[in-house]
Order: structure tokens, then sequence, then C-alpha cells
């Protein structure tokens, strides 16, 4: 940003030393009518004297004060100088051509990174595809694809699995209180112990149940066991639970036992519809939840994970393509961003220009008349001190030093216009120019930036596609 004064805004106030120095306040510091009468109450300076000391320390204040507007102004005229460096040059052609190559080379080094990510990704897919068909082919299983629920759908099973054990937890302590001598809570105590033993223990022999089609035998006999185990164990605990209701609130102590004396003898022998009511939700607990963990994933042992650990490797290098398409279009952004930033600085060109060569101009007026009012200063202020030192002096007379006419002693300042400055304005073919300059470069990015963009695209469609014989979006679906 640039100022009236033709600086940037940053540089703004170091302008300051180029005001007007107040005489009152060097008046006050320097005291030359105090100064004067002390040393020509003294005799000082002899007549013949070719130096004042007390004279020199006032000339030397406002040299200082001159000396320090010296030095800002050549500040503001290397600020000026950088300035104009800094702007558009007058090729804008090669500016944009450079900028058009920043923006190709960015593209295509995104473009490379994209090839390097996706080649790993697809080696990793295709490792993870030959784990799949050779799984596949080794357990028989190339009639049919995998079927499993989606992480949405495991969940909701985890959910199931939950809502029974509190649904089975509330209604074995309805059923159970009246015969627990903790009432209520030791009731819920003891249901939550059973759903325990119902609910989860179901889940898992669900899960073991899978090994059912597995193409070894052993693992066949195994899990057929573990599934009438699982039936009978339900049976018999459900069974359990409901005798135990029956004989809990008139045999505290010894209910055990007398559950255990009726599962021998007559197991089915309940007597109570309350009772054959908890023995029937109990059991159809157990049913649901082994269906909920046989079905929790595919039926077949290991295929519905080796086929998720494919697709999570497909979709990873979907993850690239994604993520190197919004690199590629943040880079098309600052890109376009650039160029318009070149054009728009080339087309002010011109009025930063005249901004700077006004603002040299002001300043060098203004720091002449910073030197005017410094020497009228001074003169003041040395002919009050050689009054007060004539006054004070005994023989009245005058030094040969306060014969002369003090004047300020300026350095070498470079004032001369500023190298450089071209402060005409733009001419109707100029901004033609910039126009089609602007369009020619934006052309150019954005063709470079659909190229790399479908490249990018075709490489990720070609090693995220699903190879032929398992469903692309259907499969891992139950």
């Amino acid at each position: 940003m640039m100022g009236d004064d033709g600086l940037p805004t940053a540089a703004r106030g170091r302008n300051l030393s180029l005001k007007a120095v107040g005489l009152e306040d060097l008046r006050d510091r320097l005291d030359p009518t105090g100064a004067g009468h002390e040393a020509g109450r003294q005799g000082l300076p002899p007549l013949d004297a070719k130096y004042d000391p007390h004279e020199r320390a006032i000339t030397d204040e406002i040299e200082r004060q001159m000396q320090d507007s010296c030095n800002e102004l050549a500040d503001q005229r290397n600020e000026r100088l950088r300035h104009i460096a800094e702007l558009p040059s007058a090729g804008l052609a090669g500016d944009m051509h450079a900028a058009v190559r920043r923006a190709v080379s960015r593209l295509e080094h995104a473009a490379k990174s994209a090839e390097m990510e996706l080649e790993q990704a697809r080696l990793e897919s295709e490792e993870r595809q030959r784990d799949f068909f050779r799984f596949r082919k080794a357990h028989r299983l190339t009639a049919r694809e995998p079927h499993y629920p989606d992480s949405g759908g495991r969940w909701l099973r985890v959910g199931i699995l939950l809502f029974l054990g509190l649904c089975e937890s509330v209604a074995n302590s309805a059923f159970l209180a009246k015969g627990n001598e903790l009432g209520l809570v030791g009731a819920y105590v003891v249901a939550f112990g059973i759903s325990v033993l119902n609910i989860p223990t179901a889940f898992l022999f669900g899960r073991l149940s899978c090994h059912l089609s597995h193409v070894r035998v052993a693992r066949r006999i195994v899990a057929g066991a573990a599934t009438a185990f699982n039936f009978l164990f339900a049976l018999i605990l459900n069974l359990g639970v409901a005798h135990y209701r029956e004989v809990s609130g008139d045999l505290i102590g010894t209910a055990g036992v007398e559950v255990v004396t009726r599962m021998r003898q007559n197991p089915l022998g309940l007597q109570d519809a309350e009772s054959w009511l908890l023995f029937a939700i109990g059991f159809l607990f157990s049913v649901i939840s082994f269906i909920d963990g046989r079905t929790y994933d595919d039926p077949y042992p290991g295929y519905g994970r080796l086929h998720r650990t494919w697709r999570a490797a497909q979709e990873e290098a979907a993850g690239v393509v994604e993520s190197v398409q919004e690199e590629l279009s943040d880079v098309l952004d600052e890109s376009l961003e650039e160029i318009k930033r070149l054009a728009h600085d080339f087309r002010r060109r011109p009025e930063e220009m005249r901004r700077i060569a006004d603002g040299w101009q002001r300043s060098i007026m203004e720091f002449e008349r910073l030197l005017v009012h410094l020497q009228q200063i001074g003169e003041i202020l040395i002919q009050e001190y050689r009054e007060a030192n004539r006054e004070a002096r005994p023989d009245r007379n005058i030094p040969q030093i306060h014969r002369s006419h003090w004047k300020l002693s300026i350095p070498e300042v470079d004032r001369e216009d500023l190298p450089g400055l071209d402060s005409r304005g733009l001419t109707a073919e100029e901004s033609r120019q910039i126009e089609e300059e602007y369009r020619r470069a934006t052309d150019l990015i954005h063709k470079r930036f659909n190229q790399v963009r479908d490249w990018v695209g075709e490489r990720g469609a070609a090693q995220t596609a699903m190879a032929p014989g398992v469903r692309s979006s259907g499969a891992g679906r139950s």
C-alpha cells in the first residue's frame, strides 16, 4: 500500500523528523541567554579566540537536528527506490509466463506425488486382491460373493445385543423380585448375571456356528457340536431360571437345590404362566443373539474380513485421488490469484509511479523548508547568546569570533530525481496487451489443470476398479 507521499504505509511513520523544529523547545534546552551571561561574566571567550565552546554547543544541536533530517531524507529515497524495484516491470508478458511456469510446475509436482502414492496404493490393493482370491479358491467360494453388513449394520447388531441384554435384565428382575430377599435390587443383580450368561454367550456361539460351512470337516464337526451345545445350554439356563422363579418365593434358603431336583425329574413341569413367559423371553433373546452373531460378518469365517481389507486398500487409493484433486484446485486458485494480482499491479503501475514522484518532490520541498527554518532558528539562538555574552562582559567588547555571521553547514544530500521513474499513463494498446496476456495466462493454467486433473482421475479410477466377479457397490451388504 502506498500513501499520498509515495511511501509504503509501513514507512510513513518515520517521516516525522522532516517536520519543523520548535524554537521554544531548543531555547529551553540550550538556554542561550543564560549560557551567554555566564561565559561573559568570566570574560569568555577571549577577544582573540577562534573557538567558542558554548556557541559550538548550540551549533551542534542545530546540526544534529539537520543531520537527522538528512538521514531521514536518504531513508525515504531508499524506500522509494525499493518500491520502484518492486513494481511490475515493463515486460508484463515475461512476468505472466514466469507465473504460468510456476503454476504448471506445481501442478506437475502434485501429479508426480499422486503417481507415487497411487502406485503404492495399487501395490497394496493388488496384494490384498491376491490374498482374497487365493482364499476364495482355497475354500471353494467362487460360486458366491461375500455378504456382510457395512460398518453401520455392524454397529446396529451391537446395539441390538445391548438392547436385548437390557430388556432381559429388566424383565427378569421384575419376574424374580418376589423370590429375592433383597427385593427388586437383588433381583436385578441376579437378572443381570443371567443376561450376561444368556445373550453374549449365544452371540459368541453364533459366530462359531459360521464354521458349519468351513471347507475342513473337523471345523464343521466342532461348529455343529458348539451349535447344539448352545441351544441345549440356552434351553437349560432359561428353564432353570423359570423354575427358580417358582420355588424362590417359598424356599429362599434351598431354592437352588430345589431347582436342580426339578430339572432332573421334570424340566418342563412349570406350573405358572409367568414362568413359561419368563422362559420364552430368555430363550427367544438367546436365539436372536445367536442369529445376530451369525450374521455379524460373512457366514464363511474370514471371507468378509479379507474382502473388507481389499476394499480398504481401494478406498485408500480413492482418498489419494480426492486429496490430490483438492491440492490441484488449491494450486489453480492460488495461480489464478497471482495472475490477477500481476495484471492489477501492472495496471496501477503508472499511478504508483506518479505517487512516488510526487511524494519525492514533496519530501525535497519539505526538507529545503526545514533547512531554512533551522538556519533561522540557529541565527536567533546564536544572536541571543552573543548579545547576552556582550552585556555580561566587564569590558563590553565583542570577541573576534562573534563578529562573523553564523551559517548552518549543510552536508551533501542526494536531492536528484529518482531513477527509473516513468509516470506516463497506460496507452490503449498497453491496456489491450494487459488483457490479452491475462487471458492467455489463465487459459494456459486452466488447460494444464484440466489435463492433470483428468490424468489423476483416470489413474485413480483404473486403480480403484473392482475385479471381475466382485461387485463394486453391492458386495459387503446384507
